[in-house]
């Protein structure tokens, strides 16, 4: 995922910082929202993110957070396993909660977890975006399926600040779709699909048309890494 922020204003008019949503006021602090092509911040500073993809069952100590930051990183995509029906639970290797954390949300563990993790990462300054994931190998999420996990997702974490937003596999349909079940809870945050690149079939992008981030690429050899630059 991208993370460095610049300051500066996009050219042209302005699009949208968010999805047109239902009134839930102000959007929350640190919120990264698009305009025209361009990511920015609550004040139309274009922002570029780098940073790290944190898999899931993966819970990072305070020391490799010190380290991402100290490698200049702004960014983290976390992958939030997601089951039928759009259900997210408990994953191993996640955060143990206790206390009021562990009541939020009952019936979906996963996302009680994924607040954790996020509070940490923006706790220091990270931005996130919080990354549909299938919560077993083999299972492949239906479009419904995406859309009742994504209003529970947005319902939950509407109101966090740092977010970027939220992101889904490449599933081939349903964008209008899954874009309302996303305004309809939140309407401050996006929606990110990722798709092959169009500029590399081998590297993977995170879109919101018309603007997107670099998710994946083939390596780390000098021969792929000219190849992205000149791209």
């Amino acid at each position: 995922m991208p993370g460095a922020s610049a300051a500066g204003s996009p050219a042209g008019p302005a699009a949208p910082a968010g999805p047109v949503g239902p009134s839930v006021g102000a959007a929350p602090a640190d919120t990264i929202g698009r305009s025209g092509t361009y990511l920015t911040d609550s004040d139309r500073r274009v922002v570029v993110l780098h940073g790290i993809t944190v898999p899931a069952g993966v819970t990072p100590t305070a020391g490799d957070i010190d380290t991402w930051v100290g490698f200049g990183f702004t960014g983290v995509r976390l992958a939030v396993p997601m089951a039928s029906g759009g259900r997210f639970p408990a994953t191993s290797g996640g955060p143990v909660l206790d206390g009021a954390g562990a009541a939020t949300t009952p019936a979906d563990p996963g996302l009680d977890q994924a607040a954790a993790l996020t509070r940490m990462f923006t706790d220091r300054g990270l931005r996130v975006t919080l990354r549909i994931v299938p919560s077993s190998a083999g299972y492949v999420p239906s479009v419904a399926g995406l859309a009742a996990g994504l209003e529970r997702l947005a319902t939950r974490f509407r109101d966090v600040p740092g977010l970027l937003g939220y992101e889904v596999p490449d599933g081939g349909g349903g964008g209008a779709g899954l874009v309302a079940a996303v305004a309809a809870h939140d309407g401050a945050h996006l929606l990110w699909r990722e798709r092959p690149a169009p500029f590399d079939a081998a590297s993977t992008v995170a879109v919101n048309d018309p603007t997107g981030y670099l998710v994946g690429w083939k390596d780390g050899s000098a021969v792929s890494v000219r190849g992205l630059v000149a791209s």
